[in-house]
């Protein structure tokens, strides 16, 4: 069962990066040359922050003159950005090859936890349903090991017209996406409600106008963001623990806290508690740039983290809770023709039968 769940968890986690990416961005229907035109009026390197921010922060990065290359040389970033819009603007369809895998290790009175996943197959994005503009055809290979228990296995979805279909080797499920929106009992035992996917909306975006300075001031800790070139792939690195160790991020979330509404400043009071309990932070996204055709032909997103157990558990001498998550993505046979089908005969699966929470 856990195996089924963790695969279930990817084909959502896929469908999310697929289809919010399109969602955000509004130059889904324009050239090239017109989007560019559009970024380069909001701000001219927000396309190279897309990994961190994505098109719905840039008006407001835009409003607060944020240079968002951090550090990559003017040409570079002038090519990544060109590269992001194109790829987000024109790639309407493309085959990908791609992995995912997971660990946990250090959990005190638990083994590691691994996770492993590799697919390929196409993706559509079909705007001709609004709802859930996106088919695609996977084919997968999962692995889970708790420590005690293991399993493996073949698993292929599929979403079509709105329909995700599962078949984990015993016959094809179906899962109506809209319709588990619409229903809250389902919908609350995705891990992923498909009606927030879609939305492609930020809760509080517009009140960020008012603690924009103090956002700005927090991208300029010294060693905290920066991104670089090497050959044709493009590298994003965002140090956690280079932002915490900081002096100024106490005071910086203070300010961020009196600024924004009581939801935002509850998440600022987990984040004065983060310094203690994350010894070490990264997020790092390798974007691979075709310099000829500008467009982006690989992704690599990596989280590595280290986590203070004694924090936890109250024990000062455990040793630290070592979390490693890489996701890569390889783009081909851009906007080709690809025929993606419904299978025949899937039966319904009852989502609040699903134990995903156990």
């Amino acid at each position: 069962m856990k195996l089924r769940i963790f695969a279930l968890l990817s084909v959502l986690s896929l469908a999310t990066v697929a289809s919010v990416s399109q969602a955000q961005v509004p130059c889904v229907g324009l050239t090239a040359e017109q989007c560019a035109s559009i970024n380069q009026a909001t701000n001219d390197a927000m396309g190279a922050a897309q990994p961190f921010a994505q098109g719905a922060m840039a008006a407001p990065l835009g409003q607060a003159q944020i240079n968002t290359c951090f550090g990559l040389p003017a040409p570079d970033c002038a090519l990544v950005t060109e590269a992001t819009v194109n790829t987000l603007a024109s790639a309407m369809s493309f085959a990908q090859d791609w992995t995912i895998d997971f660990s946990v290790n250090g959990v005190p009175g638990s083994g590691p936890v691994t996770f492993n996943v590799v697919g390929s197959g196409p993706v559509v994005i079909d705007m001709s349903n609004p709802n859930v503009p996106l088919k695609f055809d996977q084919t997968m290979n999962v692995r889970f090991s708790d420590g005690t228990n293991s399993g493996s296995g073949p698993v292929q979805a599929r979403i079509v017209d709105g329909i995700m279909y599962i078949d984990f080797g015993q016959g094809w499920r179906s899962i109506d996406l809209m319709e588990a929106a619409n229903n809250p009992d389902a919908a609350g035992q995705l891990p992923i409600n498909p009606e927030d996917l879609m939305s492609g909306e930020i809760p509080g975006l517009d009140a960020l106008g008012d603690v924009l300075p103090t956002i700005a001031g927090l991208l300029e800790t010294p060693g905290f963001l920066s991104y670089t070139r090497s050959g044709a792939d493009f590298t994003f690195v965002a140090d956690l623990g280079a932002l915490f160790k900081d002096p100024n991020f106490s005071s910086s979330l203070m300010g961020l806290s009196a600024g924004l509404g009581e939801e935002a400043q509850q998440v600022t009071g987990v984040l004065m508690f983060l310094p203690m309990l994350l010894n070490e932070g990264k997020i790092t996204v390798v974007q691979t740039v075709d310099e000829g055709a500008k467009l982006v032909t690989g992704l690599q997103f990596l989280v590595n983290a280290s986590i203070n157990a004694g924090m936890l558990g109250g024990d000062s001498s455990a040793a630290p809770i070592v979390v490693d998550l890489k996701f890569t993505v390889k783009l081909s046979r851009i906007n080709e023709s690809f025929d993606i089908v419904a299978p025949e005969g899937a039966t319904p699966l009852d989502l609040q039968q699903l134990p995903l929470g156990g």
